[in-house]
């Protein structure tokens, strides 16, 4: 609780760097660019001081003050420069931490990792829309690595929910046919002692309540893709290379295709235990730039502790001071007890 708190307080305030390589250049052009207007500028001015050009002078025109000299606009173009694509970042991240309550689920997550000591989050875009999503410890499968640190680096992950028939609607209504949406309203899977029940009484209400619910398990895996990546002769007669698919043909300029076996992540959802939907290549690939096999899961997480050894987590770790705990107040009650008169 101590630790939840003092999380909850910190602030979340990201920003967007761009570190592209063409950042430098292109911070030259754009102060190039301010430095030509601020000298037309100051041209234009002295011309109309001296009765060249027609018009009063910026400096008699009312809130048009004199511009600025080379030197002021260069200083003050250094201060004040952003790059366009990091502001337009910034404005969406903005608009996706308020959107997405990134403030609340993270501070979800991090109490999933003190308690259990893993956690896990799924990005992915559902229905057009962005969706980030804490995932609960105990539904979450994965298969990675000993030494992979990441679940979004490993082969498979796999997530076991059970849904609401509105809520499977919300998400699937356009793979779904009107058959398939029957089923999910009546569901045929019997899931009597299958939900979790957190109630040390088992309540029979309860239970027919979670038979309405549906299972839903989202997989998502890396499969093999060809590609191929061609030489070719551009029209000035320059030797460029492109990437290309498996069903590519040849072209009168190309030089050779060389092949390669890549990865690419798949995706699938089971509802209902036999319905079967959005099987597919996922859409978005995250892909390193340097290496166009490597590509990560949209399940991302990690595990406090899991390297050469079980699991374990931060409330895990104090489980034997709170034992030592117990055992000192357990033996002094039983002292009062016994000599209380003394005592």
């Amino acid at each position: 609780d101590l630790l939840i708190g003092e999380k909850r307080k910190r602030p979340i305030n990201y920003s967007v760097v761009v570190e592209n390589d063409d950042v430098a250049n292109k911070k030259t052009r754009e102060k190039k660019k301010e430095l030509v207007r601020s000298i037309q500028e100051n041209f234009t001015e002295e011309l109309k001081k001296q009765g060249v050009l027609e018009g009063p002078p910026r400096s008699q025109q009312p809130k048009k003050p004199n511009p600025k000299a080379p030197k002021e606009a260069a200083e003050e173009f250094d201060k004040k420069y952003r790059d366009s694509r990091a502001i337009q970042g910034q404005k969406a991240l903005n608009i996706i931490q308020k959107e997405q309550e990134i403030d609340r689920k993270f501070n979800e997550g991090w109490k999933d990792w003190l308690i259990a000591g893993k956690v896990g989050s799924l990005r992915d875009v559902i229905g057009n829309e962005l969706k980030y999503e804490i995932l609960n410890p105990l539904q979450l499968d994965y298969d990675k690595s000993p030494e992979t640190e990441f679940i979004e680096d490993g082969d498979w992950a796999v997530i076991r929910k059970y849904c609401s028939p509105s809520e499977v609607v919300d998400e699937y209504f356009d793979v779904l046919t009107p058959e398939q949406i029957d089923q999910i309203e009546n569901p045929e899977l019997d899931r009597s002692g299958d939900y979790l029940i957190y109630d040390d009484v088992y309540n029979e209400e309860d239970d027919e309540h979670n038979t309405r619910l549906v299972e839903v398990v989202k997989c998502y895996w890396k499969s093999r893709k060809k590609i191929g990546v061609v030489t070719y002769m551009d029209r000035f007669g320059q030797i460029q290379k492109k990437q290309v698919e498996e069903d590519y043909e040849m072209q009168e300029n190309d030089l050779e295709v060389e092949w390669f076996w890549i990865n690419q992540v798949w995706k699938g959802t089971r509802i209902d235990d036999d319905i079967y939907v959005d099987i597919e290549p996922h859409p978005i690939q995250r892909r390193d730039m340097d290496n166009p096999s490597q590509c990560k899961l949209p399940i991302n997480g990690r595990k406090y502790s899991d390297r050469n050894s079980p699991n374990v987590s931060l409330m895990i770790l104090g489980y034997p001071y709170q034992l030592m705990y117990n055992i000192f107040k357990y033996r002094l009650e039983k002292e009062i007890a016994k000599s209380k008169g003394v005592i």
